[in-house]
């Protein structure tokens, strides 16, 4: 193999070559090389993290809705209470959106699940609901208080009440920074002079056990004819706002009555504002930065440039400087003796 023209001795008797000797200058560009990797990396990373926590997307399977009634009185927690056109004890309600894939398959197993003969039910596309009506109280109620499992996971029923005259389904549809049990409070010291609370009801995750923010609705049913349902419950210098059907259309943004916050026309001065202040701010940064670099990572890149190629320029001038140094005294040695010998 060693006599095998064009080839390396030392390929063909497998010996490693020894690389040629790397400078100062290859070893800082590797590091550097390495740290813009490192970076840009950790960037990526940074961007994809802030993008999960900023959009936790609500997953109807991951929530159920309950009765927060008991947060009233510290009491045992009640089965959901909904209003329902021909609700009443006799009649229960199953939601479909707790169900993923076949939802006619996971309806057809409550149903037989339900071992009672005289049960009748019906579809409501527009609630998204099956409801089950029993032939008396005692029925229901059995069937109410015994768990039905599909996929592992227990399926949940809720009783219903009918939807009588000056009876309102109030939403809240943000608490925003207001504790679940104080709006809870809030409502109570507010509604219930005026008329009856039949019941609360929020989102609960399944997993944490904890509360979510949106969309906590109350059952009300008004007996003082005097009385007018307020389009905002302040809680301790926070307003929310109260929609339910009819309801008098409200701005969020300026608590004015007569238009929503998409014609809202102190937001529209506000964002013009902001757009003159961003642009503002825009021009006073490009007059500070002038001709600066992009970012802080290339002017560190370039100034460990700047100062290795002055290291590495300065190195060699003293080496020229003693190797000069280093001939001319050897010469006027080699003179001195000459000199001495003669």
């Amino acid at each position: 193999m060693s006599n095998v023209p064009g080839v390396i001795p030392s390929a063909a008797a497998e010996v490693p070559l020894t690389p040629a000797k790397r400078t100062r200058l290859d070893q800082k560009n590797d590091k550097i090389s390495k740290n813009t990797k490192f970076f840009g990396k950790y960037q990526q990373n940074d961007k994809n993290n802030v993008k999960k926590i900023i959009d936790p997307s609500y997953n109807p399977q991951k929530f159920t809705e309950l009765s927060v009634m008991h947060l009233l009185n510290d009491s045992k927690p009640n089965a959901l209470k909904k209003a329902s056109y021909g609700g009443s004890n006799k009649k229960i309600g199953c939601s479909w959106t707790q169900f993923t894939g076949n939802i006619d398959a996971a309806i057809d197993h409550v149903a037989i699940s339900i071992d009672d003969e005289y049960v009748s039910y019906q579809h409501e596309k527009t609630a998204k609901t099956t409801y089950f009506m029993f032939y008396n109280k005692k029925s229901a109620k059995k069937y109410m208080n015994t768990p039905i499992y599909y996929n592992g996971i227990a399926v949940e029923l809720y009783r219903t009440v009918t939807l009588e005259e000056r009876t309102h389904i109030i939403t809240i549809t943000n608490t925003k920074n207001v504790n679940i049990k104080r709006v809870v409070e809030a409502v109570n010291n507010t509604f219930t002079k005026n008329g009856i609370i039949y019941d609360f009801s929020a989102y609960k995750n399944k997993k944490s056990g904890k509360f979510h923010t949106f969309r906590i609705k109350f059952l009300f049913k008004k007996t003082i004819d005097s009385f007018e349902i307020p389009t905002f419950l302040e809680i301790k210098n926070f307003f929310l706002a109260l929609t339910y059907r009819g309801c008098k259309p409200v701005c969020i943004f300026c608590k004015q009555h007569k238009h929503c916050k998409s014609d809202c026309p102190e937001l529209k001065k506000f964002k013009q504002n902001n757009k003159k202040h961003s642009k503002s701010a825009l021009k006073i940064n490009q007059n500070i930065v002038g001709l600066a670099p992009k970012s802080a990572m290339e002017t560190t890149i370039n100034t460990l440039f700047a100062n290795s190629n002055s290291k590495i320029s300065q190195e060699a001038v003293k080496k020229n400087k003693k190797q000069k140094d280093n001939t001319v005294k050897s010469i006027q040695n080699k003179i001195d003796n000459l000199l001495q010998n003669q």
